[in-house]
């Protein structure tokens, strides 16, 4: 079972994974279009607090005052400077989610193995509380969208989906490791939870990652690293 589960299984997993998020990139490109940068169409606020400069000194935003100004700016109207504590939170589960699998010393063996390289890892005690950490987080997720009314009239069983595709492969995960249960039954049901939660990434609410990523490099006025070069498409 198990070498089925990293064998023929992984190679699977791997290639609709692979599949999917090149579909979905491709989608990102159908969905936007290219934008000329165009002084006239910064923000109304950015071109009030620096009225003193020439348009064309907007397009440039060479100098660290005008990205500093920029910057706060936009983050004054978002969610992240609305509600700063909220936001780190999320920001910490992501990070975890996105990070902790691949500085994990098991996981890295099975890289090593089968693909010849290895990322730089953490402690097991570090991984340990790292994932306990999360499933704290996943819980608090959880139970904000069943007692939280606004959250709660909002959310979809593709919702919950996601949740629990994320969460799944670390509860296993940490069971695994203190070996709660049955250590092989756990094991196999780690790998498995892992592999569909890389399956669904393209294809459920979990695509907002591939998303996420391509937005912020590249999508004027979304926060983005830079002034952005593509827009969504109006007709979207």
């Amino acid at each position: 079972m198990y070498d089925f589960l990293i064998g023929p299984m992984l190679a699977v997993t791997l290639v609709i994974f692979i599949g999917g998020l090149a579909y979905r990139i491709h989608q990102f490109f159908q969905l936007s279009g290219e934008v000329k940068i165009d002084p006239a169409a910064l923000p109304k606020d950015i071109r009030t607090d620096v009225e003193n400069r020439e348009k064309e000194e907007y397009v440039r935003i060479n100098s660290a005052s005008d990205v500093f100004l920029k910057w706060k700016i936009k983050l004054k109207r978002t969610f992240l400077g609305k509600h700063p504590v909220f936001s780190a939170v999320t920001i910490v589960f992501h990070l975890i989610l996105l990070f902790l699998p691949i500085v994990t010393v098991g996981h890295n063996v099975l890289l090593d193995d089968y693909f010849g390289f290895r990322f730089p890892t953490l402690s097991e005690s570090t991984v340990d509380n790292l994932t306990l950490l999360f499933i704290l987080l996943f819980l608090f997720f959880f139970l904000r969208r069943i007692l939280s009314a606004r959250v709660r009239s909002v959310s979809t069983w593709r919702d919950y989906l996601a949740l629990f595709a994320t969460g799944a492969p670390f509860i296993t995960g940490f069971l695994a490791f203190h070996q709660i249960f049955s250590y092989d039954i756990i094991l196999y049901l780690h790998i498995i939870c892992g592999e569909l939660m890389l399956i669904a990434i393209p294809f459920t609410k979990l695509a907002h990652m591939p998303f996420f990523i391509l937005a912020r490099f590249m999508i004027r006025n979304e926060l983005s690293f830079g002034t952005g070069t593509r827009k969504w498409l109006e007709n979207n």
